[in-house]
């Protein structure tokens, strides 16, 4: 008999909270867009206390490859490209921490490297699905095997 493998997951939702798209990110100086992060993970941290996870603490273990589906609503319908813009600020305000690039990172997921140029590859998956309606974004990752 084996033992059944645990996949962790965790998931959470923010309302009211605009994104960044691609062309706001071509757009906004790095002091704007790391207000955002770190704005985008205050929220984040918030939800997530509710469900009792508290990141950086010595009992959480950050997950380490993972599928993150990303569920976008907001006004307006971008494409495609646009769309993928909304994950970055909120793929960096889940990854570790980093001294000068990333302070407020919360460490939820290890890094937000999808394994180009040499890198371990963390990100398995990244889907983003857009609907209409006020701004809101929920978040669902799970841990899955390299």
């Amino acid at each position: 008999m084996t033992a059944a493998v645990q996949t962790r997951r965790v998931s959470f939702g923010v309302q009211g909270q605009p994104l960044y798209d691609v062309n706001q990110l071509m757009r906004v100086n790095p002091h704007k867009y790391g207000k955002h992060v770190e704005t985008l993970a205050g929220l984040i941290a918030g939800e997530l206390q509710k469900q009792g996870i508290r990141t950086g603490t010595r009992s959480w273990q950050a997950l380490r490859f993972v599928q993150v589906v990303l569920i976008v609503r907001h006004p307006a319908n971008a494409d495609t490209d646009n769309k993928y813009g909304y994950a970055k600020a909120l793929l960096d305000a889940l990854k570790y921490p980093h001294q000068k690039n990333n302070p407020c990172g919360l460490g939820v997921i290890v890094d937000d490297s999808d394994g180009e140029h040499g890198a371990p590859g963390y990100i398995k998956a990244l889907i983003v699905k857009q609907i209409h309606g006020d701004w809101a974004f929920e978040v669902e990752i799970t841990e899955v095997t390299p």
